[in-house]
């Protein structure tokens, strides 16, 4: 994947990055071939990483930037754009010389995952699944983003059982852990129940 950003603000500020990413994943058969329930289990993985990916990895962030900030602009002080009504002016010489402050770096992220699916009879079926991702930035250029993903991680377990071929019953549990750019962290425990009837 290769993808353009502009950060381009209609005044005096216009820059421009390259983002890129790839992905490798696989899927097998462990025990394909072998008669009944276990020659259908199931092994997948996979990984990306890449640069400036934005939405293109789930979480992924884009452009690392202090634009939107309160920034130290020289001859005007301490200046907070949702404070300052000359920060909105067009062609005022406060945003020519806040525009000239910003700075820009690149974000660095990567996630990669791995799930496996046995099947204990014909009709019972087990998944367990665990995932990640990281985003490396400059925390000093998103300071003020408090809700910006750093870490994110996910571990799935559940049971499925099909009586008939169009009705499942299940359970499951999920666990996730997150981590911000100014680390504030978090986690989730969470146990779900299902009936489903496909037609």
């Amino acid at each position: 994947m290769v993808r353009g950003d502009n950060l381009n603000d209609g005044q005096y500020l216009d820059q421009k990055f390259i983002g890129y990413a790839g992905t490798i994943s696989g899927d097998v058969h462990p025990f394909s071939g072998t008669p009944g329930a276990l020659g259908k289990d199931d092994l997948g993985f996979g990984t990306t990483l890449g640069t400036n990916v934005g939405g293109q990895i789930a979480n992924g962030n884009g452009v690392s930037s202090n634009f939107g900030g309160v920034l130290n602009v020289p001859g005007f002080g301490s200046v907070n754009p949702l404070q300052n009504a000359l920060w909105n002016t067009p062609n005022s010489a406060l945003r020519q010389a806040y525009d000239r402050q910003v700075r820009s770096g690149e974000t660095n992220s990567g996630s990669a995952w791995i799930w496996y699916q046995h099947w204990w009879t014909e009709n019972l079926r087990s998944t367990v699944a665990a995932s990640g991702m990281y985003n490396y930035a400059n925390a000093a250029l998103i300071a003020g983003c408090t809700s910006c993903n750093k870490q994110l991680a996910m571990l799935h377990a559940n049971l499925f059982w099909s009586p008939v071929a169009f009705v499942d019953f299940a359970a499951e549990y999920a666990y996730g852990h997150r981590v911000t750019t100014q680390n504030f962290k978090g986690d989730a425990n969470v146990l779900m129940g299902m009936m489903r009837v496909r037609f």
